[in-house]
């Protein structure tokens, strides 16, 4: 094998690799995500009105 057929491989493997990592990232910015309109969601359900916030 050809030091360049290496450096293709070992490029590839890294690509891979990147690819993996964002997926990942991805991932946990849809959970969390998820997380914050479920929040506003209970919020906006738990606090009719919005001016008894400012009473506290």
């Amino acid at each position: 094998m050809t030091v360049m057929m290496q450096e293709v491989i070992e490029l590839q493997q890294q690509h891979h690799g990147t690819i993996q990592h964002m997926e990942a990232v991805n991932e946990k910015l849809q959970a969390a995500e998820q997380k914050q309109k479920q929040m506003v969601f209970f919020l906006s359900k738990s606090v009719p009105e919005p001016c008894v916030l400012g009473s506290f």
